[in-house]
């Protein structure tokens, strides 16, 4: 198995690990995937807070008794 150390360093010799339409290629190669980042839609954040509201006492995992109760 390779090291973090390993793994870390082969990203830059091979970016298609990450991002698999990414090649080790020219500047236009760069721009067309910096362009495709900007053109992208943005998240809408407020619609996500909507689905998702903030707990007014949040809880974490270990706390809880019914976590505890299926955990074990």
């Amino acid at each position: 198995m390779p090291s973090l150390e390993q793994m870390a360093r082969g990203y830059p010799k091979d970016p298609s690990l990450t991002q698999p339409r990414l090649a080790i290629g020219g500047k236009l190669d760069a721009m067309a995937f910096m362009f495709r980042m900007m053109l992208s839609r943005v998240s809408d954040l407020d619609q996500c807070e909507r689905d998702h509201p903030v707990r007014k006492q949040p809880l974490l995992a270990h706390d809880s008794k019914h976590w505890r109760a299926t955990a074990e």
